[in-house]
């Protein structure tokens, strides 16, 4: 019991750490900007790959190959990426920064901040602009970072202060052409500062800002040598780095180059062969423990995506898209594993179970780009590497285990609580008739907002989207038709509210094929309904009024409905009042094709509005459904009840049909009788059941047969 509460003390511990995290928008904006320049990492990794695999003469023989054209064109993709590396993680994070520091997705200020930070970068470099190359690559990351984090906040901070001065002029009718005018001064500001740093440094006795901290950081190595202290010291420091997202490996490459590279003891072939497996943190061992242990959907998809680039050692696409970066649950593993790796192989190398220095005849082929196993054999010239490269990998893994589960947990955790603050949003805006967005947010929603439309699209491009279907039943008790309901979640019963869902659909751009993925399903389900049934039951699925004006979409509904055989008008399309139609489309024309093909059309949410009415007159529906407000309010205001009756007269007059929805009580469902309204859909039937349960319900409520699945209230 006590170690119970003793773990569920920890696990709120860690909870309250990464959720904490997740809100704090200075770390948000480093992660996210790292995001945007993983595939630059991704491709110069593979280039960097191709030209040290470690097959005997390989590099020669590319490199005569079609007069080298090969060779260049790898080595150009990988100086034209981890090359300028530096330049896209300034322009990238500093831009993230300027976001969240102005809280607009979209504004010219945003890029004036990050291209400010270029500069700001340049600067720093210093008056060696015949070296500049060396100070762009993934070296100066750690000072790429700082300057990245700083700039943004400064160009803001000046540029407020200047903002009296700019405010009322208005240069040449283009806000974008005065904003950019507006950002001399603050762009000046921050390149005036910035060379004063460098000065500083200079007058210290350095070229620059980075040649400053690689000397700083060159000084304990160069006491400690290739001892184990050495070999700690240089693995705690870059998986440090790694962790906030500076590339740890190159930031220390001048030092590893100093002290590590080739010859006896720890160096660094012995250190990427048995404790940096994979890349940074023992990378390999942690995708085997979310392999094992790991249930999440979406870590599944990382997995997968880096399993593959990961045993080859790179592992950006586990770092910056899991995220390990900034993820305080991985913080504790990620930093123990390599350290607990480095003591298990010293102590191999100290009994001599493995050379002190790498076989003489594999050494030209040992690169950090050589696949597990083989280059811990390369190394030993034998089994004994690979055995101990096994052990540390199993070690390894047993460390990550736990927090991986713990992940797991705490993932489910925070994202449920943001999709509950999402709902409450999307709830709120439906009050006051408004479109809330997340998409253009610069908090933590946006993060929670993309993950969501990413499982959602994941799970329409599998056609995974469940529908469950609420009865409609006619006034002499038999089932008649069906609405199909979205019914979407991560969980079976575990559903999330569908407007929101809807509404990130259509932010994300996948609402049509949402839409798609439904019609599919329901058309589907349809075949099972009526399979064998005497009195055929029709469903319906709704669709946005928008979405009829457009053609492909019409056309495919067509057609899928077309090419099931059903019988005629079993199946219809309910558009939603929402959205106004677009009277300069052809509706009319619209509607007459579905009907053509015997799909029904109906009016949902309706009511006595202008909209409503001008819908009735230009438009033919086969059948009307009452708003529920009206329904809700029948009992107490005598004009709902009129307001019912005269819809109902009216489609007996136009010929279409009323259905009323929300019918909750049988009082309820008695004075819509009396009023005319013949067919109802509500809780006092059923609530929306999956398809089995529905068959069953129907089966039993037509008389057909006893029903296999007890329905709750029935």
């Amino acid at each position: 019991m006590e170690k119970g509460k003793r773990i569920y003390r920890a696990e709120n511990l860690f909870y309250r750490i990464d959720s904490a995290a997740e809100r704090n928008g200075f770390l948000n904006s480093i992660r996210q900007g790292f995001k945007l320049v993983v595939p630059v990492f991704i491709i110069g990794a593979f280039a960097l790959l191709l030209l040290n695999i470690p097959i005997p003469g390989y590099r020669d023989a590319l490199a005569a190959f079609a007069g080298g054209a090969v060779f260049n064109l790898f080595l150009f993709i990988y100086q034209a990426t981890f090359g300028v590396a530096s330049l896209y993680i300034v322009y990238a994070v500093a831009y993230k920064n300027a976001i969240r520091i102005s809280k607009k997705q979209h504004a010219i200020q945003n890029h004036m901040a990050a291209t400010t930070a270029l500069g700001c970068y340049f600067v720093l470099i210093g008056r060696d602009f015949d070296a500049l190359g060396q100070y762009l690559t993934v070296n100066n990351v750690f000072i790429a970072l700082l300057t990245a984090m700083s700039v943004p906040c400064l160009f803001f901070f000046l540029q407020t202060l200047f903002h009296r001065l700019f405010k009322r002029q208005y240069l040449g009718g283009d806000p974008d052409f005065t904003a950019a005018v507006a950002s001399i001064f603050p762009m000046a500001a921050a390149g005036l500062l910035f060379a004063s740093i460098t000065i500083l440094v200079n007058v210290a006795g350095f070229d620059n800002l980075q040649q400053m901290f690689v000397t700083g950081i060159s000084y304990p190595f160069q006491r400690l040598g290739r001892s184990l202290g050495g070999g700690l010291l240089l693995v705690f420091l870059q998986t440090v780095l790694w962790f906030f997202g500076v590339h740890g490996s190159n930031a220390f490459e001048d030092v590893v180059k100093a002290n590590f590279e080739g010859g006896a003891g720890v160096s660094k072939e012995f250190l990427d062969t048995f404790v940096l497996m994979g890349g940074c943190g023992a990378a390999v061992c942690l995708l085997l423990a979310l392999f094992l242990f790991s249930r999440s959907k979406r870590n599944r998809v990382v997995t997968r995506a880096s399993a593959v680039p990961m045993l080859f050692g790179i592992n950006e696409i586990m770092v910056f898209g899991l995220p390990v970066v900034l993820n305080p649950i991985f913080f504790i593993p990620f930093l123990l594993t390599p350290v607990v790796l480095t003591l298990t192989s010293f102590a191999a190398l100290s009994f001599g179970w493995i050379p002190t220095v790498a076989a003489e005849s594999s050494a030209s082929l040992l690169f950090w780009t050589s696949p597990v196993f083989v280059n811990s054999w390369l190394y030993a010239d034998g089994p004994a590497g690979l055995f101990l490269q096994l052990f540390n990998i199993l070690l390894g893994t047993a460390i990550y285990a736990p927090f991986v589960v713990l992940h797991d947990r705490l993932q489910k955790r925070k994202f449920a609580a943001m999709t509950d603050e999402m709902t409450a949003k999307v709830r709120r805006g439906e009050k006051i008739f408004e479109r809330v967005e997340f998409f253009t947010r610069t908090d933590h929603l946006y993060g929670a907002a993309t993950q969501f439309a990413h499982l959602l699209k994941y799970d329409i491009d599998r056609g995974r989207i469940p529908l469950y279907y609420q009865p409609l039943v006619s006034a002499s008790g038999e089932v008649v038709a069906a609405e199909a309901l979205l019914r979407w979640g991560l969980a079976p019963g575990a559903y999330f509210y569908p407007p929101l869902v809807v509404s990130i659909a259509k932010e994300d751009g996948s609402f049509d094929e949402l839409t798609r993925c439904i019609i599919h399903k329901a058309l589907d389900d349809l075949a099972v309904l009526n399979e064998n049934r005497v009195k055929k039951i029709g469903v319906s699925v709704n669709i946005q009024a928008d979405q009829l004006t457009n053609e492909k979409l019409i056309d495919w509904i067509v057609r899928e409905a077309d090419g099931r055989g059903l019988a005629p008008d079993l199946f219809g399309l309910e558009v939603t009042e929402e959205n106004a139609l677009n009277e300069k489309h052809d509706m009319q024309g619209v509607f007459e094709r579905l009907k053509a093909h015997h799909i029904g059309v109906a009016l949902d949410n309706f009511s006595m509005g202008h909209t409503s009415i001008q819908y009735l007159k230009d438009h033919i529906f086969d059948y009307v459904k009452l708003d529920g407000s009206l329904i809700k309010s029948m009992e107490e205001n005598a004009r709902s009840r009129e307001i019912v009756e005269s819809v109902a007269r009216l489609g007996k007059t136009l010929g279409f049909s009323t259905i009323a929805e929300f019918v909750e009580t049988e009082s309820q469902r008695d004075i819509l009788k009396g009023l005319g309204c013949g067919v109802y859909q509500g809780w006092l039937y059923s609530p929306a059941i999956d398809l089995a349960r529905f068959i069953a319900f129907a089966d039993f409520t037509n008389g057909e047969e006893e029903p296999e699945i007890v329905i709750p209230g029935i």
